[in-house]
């Protein structure tokens, strides 16, 4: 990837193999690793991710929210309990393990300022739907029940 713009979000992880750069700025040159010779220029507004096949799309932004945890924002539209779970460990670096199985029945759209805190995004859910949670503070986990 050549940086040509300013604004923009990776989203690669050594441990996948998809990744995705999405553009708010100026542009972006993606080249493939596994094509050497297919390169994109990417225009403000869109995205590129690898696909299965080894070869590179392009598709509008069609979510903003998802970039704003640059911001400081933890933002989710009709997501599920877990998926959110599963945000909000990659946020605050702990695990969560889901013991509850009725939590998982459903969805939420929302927003959560990082500053506030996980306990904080954790009561507020709990308003909406029944369950506890507890802190194993030595192991880094909290167990939804």
């Amino acid at each position: 990837m050549e940086v040509l713009g300013t604004k923009f979000n990776v989203d690669s992880y050594s441990e996948k193999e998809d990744f995705e750069v999405a553009l708010m700025e100026g542009s972006v040159k993606v080249v493939s690793r596994r094509k050497a010779n297919e390169a994109l220029v990417l225009k403000p507004d869109n995205k590129v991710s690898l696909q299965m096949d080894g070869t590179l799309k392009i598709a509008p932004v069609d979510d903003y929210d998802l970039y704003r945890w640059k911001e400081g924002l933890i933002c989710f539209k009709n997501k599920s309990f877990l998926s959110i779970m599963k945000e909000l460990e990659e946020y605050f670096g702990t695990q969560i393990k889901v013991e509850n199985k009725n939590v998982l029945k459903h969805s939420f759209t929302g927003k959560f300022r990082q500053s506030d805190g996980l306990d904080y995004a954790l009561r507020v859910l709990q308003k909406d739907i029944a369950f506890v949670y507890e802190r194993d503070d030595e192991h880094q986990i909290i167990y939804i029940r």
